[in-house]
């Protein structure tokens, strides 16, 4: 997904038309929230086209845990492409505690307030392609390319409970 995402990107700055394109279901680390492309091999796709009258390249390597890519063409152009992305939501996760009673628990492998799960937060992203004159800088156009959504996942923790315990009371 890196490299999908890096593609995705790259395409975008280029102002290649985006056919096909699925954000992750929670947000990465290694390109902005809303430029992202996840891929599967049985789901989603990353799929561009080349709306240029000539051929492009794709180069790419990976060194260091971090993805270089580059799409060569020719550039006949008067703008170039900045992308903007707004967060309109966020969505913050809860502290969920799950319940086991100590035989549950030792059969699963959990202790009591052993974190489960991280939590992570959810986001609505709307990205902009912005166009800009190359020769003023000056901004001819901002559209909004997609709407991302990232979910949130509850940060849970593994609770033991006595069910012989009597109620607490008030």
């Amino acid at each position: 997904c890196q490299v999908s995402s890096t593609i995705y990107y790259c395409a975008l700055l280029a102002d290649l038309e985006i056919v096909e394109r699925d954000c992750h279901s929670y947000p990465s680390d290694y390109v902005p929230l809303g430029m992202d492309a996840t891929v599967d091999w049985s789901g989603p796709d990353l799929k561009f086209r080349n709306n240029t009258p000539y051929p492009i390249r794709i180069e790419a390597e990976v060194s260091g845990g971090k993805v270089k890519v580059k799409l060569i063409g020719t550039d006949e152009k008067d703008y170039y492409i900045k992308m903007e992305a707004k967060t309109v939501e966020i969505l913050n996760f809860d502290t969920v505690e799950e319940e086991y009673t100590a035989a549950e628990a030792q059969a699963k492998g959990y202790t009591n307030g052993q974190v489960k799960q991280e939590g992570v937060t959810g986001f609505t992203v709307y990205s902009y392609k912005c166009k800009y004159d190359k020769e003023t800088d000056e901004l001819i156009s901002r559209t909004k390319e997609v709407r991302s959504v990232y979910e949130r996942r509850d940060y849970t923790i593994a609770k033991i409970v006595d069910p012989n315990a009597p109620e607490p009371s008030e």
